[in-house]
């Protein structure tokens, strides 16, 4: 028998009729899945999904997860056949290491959404309480590196479930906008560039077929301006054009009904439009509904047009390479965790490895440290790749303070930490090109993750000042800090408070 809570809020699965909850009304059956801690934020959210239509396919408010957790509600969503998106509002994670795996996967398949937690986050225990940078920098890179979608706030969460329930993952970023108010459909343009999406500029045939269809008054060039006196069936047909060019990844149909105007939200409904279509309804009084429980339409530009950003940044996550973990057959992890235990056997109180017990762990994973007549030539260090345990996420691989991912790295994250460092000024681009330094960066997540008693490691890594310099072909690891303390294993099958 399965628990959850204590401090629960109850559970739903409106397909069998199922409604242990505290909620003034019954959740709307759905594709929609949710696992909350904070149960009057899930009820909340339960009736927004509702109301919208997208409905409910499982709910669980799991309060202080005594047993069931959100690893265990991603494996049921993973293979119930019904849920098509997840909202996950969790304020820690019991067992992270599975969690990144299990939403790493699961996410491939389903969107998986999340709201950020702002400066302040809860602590059921203490009460309000300000999360270290070192916390909210795992936080994001847990979020980026398994694909979650972090929306800003609960509202803009439900406008990004609103399109991912509706309508089909973007396939790229450029975003067609067509509209029957110039200035509107401006405005629209400017936020999408502020987001990081590409307005589409019709081009060869398109621009005389669009100007056949909305005469000398209308603006073609990019954002289409249709003219406010536009018919609802040419307002369609403008739609469907510019949605069949190649280069369109999403289309935003944004109209101000009018009396002069045909019927233009009809128009959208009934659009043949095969890439995802977000509407904007300027005089509607709801931040979000669907039209025809098929078209999310939004009440201004700027929420269409974040919906957008998020799933096509979630789509371009989703087709990335996944990349693998090394195995490195030449690491001697027996070794390591030897020289670990020998220290805290005479240092209960953990701390940091003395310097030639340093060097030990190093070399059993193939990261030498330079010999002393090596470091006195070579210049002042360029990077740093720092592991900072956290409490809630584990393990977290840092790079010059800039990129952060969390262990075990795939060769994938590896690559996306050395661009993060190249971008950023007076990088040592020499070092980003080396293979080495990609070697390093899975060497070192490959012994935060063997050892769990190591929950600080500092490595300083230079080049030589010449080319006859010893060490001359890449970087060299010229200084290193491991602290370490003791960890008690966590039985997977034993769960407790926290």
């Amino acid at each position: 028998m399965r628990l959850v809570g204590p401090d629960s809020f109850g559970i739903a699965v409106p397909g069998l009729g199922l409604d242990a909850t505290v909620a003034a009304s019954h959740p709307r059956p759905g594709v929609a899945g949710l696992v909350m801690q904070a149960g009057g934020v899930g009820l909340a959210m339960v009736d927004q999904l509702s109301r919208l239509g997208i409905g409910i396919s499982s709910f669980a408010s799991v309060g202080r997860k005594l047993d069931v957790s959100s690893n265990d509600m991603l494996l049921w969503w993973e293979q119930d056949e019904v849920t098509r998106l997840a909202v996950l509002y969790i304020e820690s994670f019991g067992n992270p290491r599975k969690f990144g795996r299990t939403a790493r996967r699961v996410g491939a398949r389903i969107p998986l959404l999340t709201v950020h937690a702002g400066p302040f986050a809860a602590d059921q225990d203490t009460g309000p309480s300000h999360p270290s940078a070192a916390a909210l920098a795992s936080r994001e890179a847990l979020f980026e590196q398994v694909g979650i979608i972090a929306a800003p706030g609960l509202g803009e969460l439900v406008e990004t479930a609103a399109l991912l329930a509706t309508q089909p993952v973007p396939a790229g970023r450029t975003v067609a906008i067509v509209s029957n108010v110039g200035g509107a459909g401006a405005l629209a343009a400017d936020v999408c560039a502020d987001l990081g999406l590409t307005v589409h500029r019709p081009g060869g045939t398109t621009v005389g077929e669009l100007r056949a269809l909305i005469g000398g008054d209308g603006a073609i060039a990019g954002p289409v301006d249709t003219t406010v006196a536009i018919s609802g069936d040419v307002f369609r047909q403008c739609l469907e054009l510019v949605a069949a060019d190649e280069n369109v990844h999403a289309v935003i149909a944004l109209v101000r009904p009018t009396g002069a105007a045909g019927e233009l939200v009809e128009a959208i409904r009934q659009a043949d439009v095969r890439v995802p279509l977000a509407a904007v309804v300027l005089n509607q009084a709801e931040s979000v509904r669907l039209l025809g429980d098929a078209i999310p339409a939004y009440a201004c530009p700027q929420a269409a047009a974040g919906a957008i950003a998020r799933a096509a940044a979630y789509g371009a996550w989703r087709a990335e390479p996944r990349g693998e973990v090394p195995a490195f057959p030449d690491v001697r992890a027996a070794d390591a965790r030897a020289v670990v235990r020998d220290y805290l056997r005479t240092e209960a109180g953990g701390g940091w490895l003395p310097a030639h017990r340093t060097a030990d762990v190093l070399r059993c994973y193939g990261i030498p440290l330079a010999e002393p007549a090596v470091t006195a030539d070579e210049r002042t260090a360029k990077a740093t790749v720092r592991v900072v345990h956290d409490p809630m996420f584990g393990p977290l691989v840092v790079l010059a303070g800039h990129g952060a991912r969390l262990a075990p790295l795939t060769t994938a994250d590896a690559d996306t930490l050395l661009l993060a460092y190249r971008d950023q000024p007076d990088p040592d681009l020499a070092a980003c090109r080396d293979p080495r330094l990609r070697d390093l960066l899975l060497r070192v997540s490959r012994l935060a993750e063997d050892l769990p008693e190591i929950t600080e490691l500092d490595l300083s890594l230079a080049r030589p000042r010449s080319a006859g310099s010893a060490g001359s072909a890449g970087v060299n690891s010229v200084d290193a800090r491991i602290k370490v303390n003791r960890y008690e294993p966590h039985d997977p099958f034993l769960r407790k408070l926290r």
